[in-house]
């Protein structure tokens, strides 16, 4: 009985093991085409570098290097703009960067609505200001993963809510860890023509998401900081 079972456990070990590296290796994949399919829809004139205008397109998702002197510690060789090499050596800043601001604004947000440090489905459908700032915080929406899914597959909420859906498709790395939410908000073409300035990223996303169509879940970027994980 016990060749049997220890053969078994090991079995278990090492199917579960290879299930971890697959969903590693996914999670790096579509971390990796996000930051350089931002990257591009912020290179506007195609140098393969981007100024602080360029930047200043897409603060929310650069506020990074619009604060302080992280646009300086980051131009390595000082000639004024920001290759994506010279980005990739600051992604562990950048992100840690964005989840304290974030945190901070969950923070203000709780002294508002005080029922958002329980919030339910109903209570977040009666405040569509309160969910199109939350549809802007990467925080929000992987800490409470189960939720932000439900309201963002109520189309015709989010529909009679143009800012909350508007920002919703304006956060870039939620939309990219999300593939099945993505497929279905780019099927909305009145939305599209509402954000010209994501076109790209939309055609770009759609082409990546045909060419990887075992991309069926949520995923989180290797390069978020550990101390939080997805709650589905």
């Amino acid at each position: 009985m016990t060749r049997p079972l220890n053969l078994l456990i090991t079995t278990l070990i090492l199917s579960l093991s290879f299930v971890f590296t697959q969903a590693q290796e996914v999670e790096t994949l579509v971390g990796n085409w996000y930051l350089q399919e931002r990257f591009l829809i912020a290179d506007e004139n195609d140098d393969a570098l981007l100024n602080k205008a360029e930047l200043q397109h897409f603060n929310k998702e650069f506020a990074y290097y619009l604060y302080g002197r992280n646009y300086q510690l980051t131009d390595l060789n000082m000639d004024g703009k920001l290759s994506f090499n010279e980005m990739s050596q600051r992604i562990e800043s950048e992100f840690s960067f964005r989840q304290q601001m974030e945190r901070k604004e969950i923070r203000e947000l709780k002294s508002q609505y005080p029922q958002l440090a329980d919030p339910s489905i109903d209570f977040l459908k009666s405040n569509p200001q309160l969910v199109a700032s939350l549809f802007s915080n990467l925080e929000w929406m992987y800490t409470h993963g189960n939720l932000m899914l439900a309201l963002s597959e109520d189309f015709g909420w989010t529909k009679n809510n143009p800012e909350a859906l508007l920002n919703l498709q304006r956060n870039l790395c939620w939309l990219a860890t999300n593939p099945q939410i993505a497929r279905k908000l780019y099927q909305d073409r009145e939305t599209a023509r509402q954000l010209p300035e994501l076109l790209s990223w939309r055609a770009d996303h759609k082409s990546f998401l045909r060419s990887n169509p075992f991309l069926n879940g949520n995923y989180m970027p290797a390069f978020w900081p550990g101390n939080i994980r997805i709650n589905r």
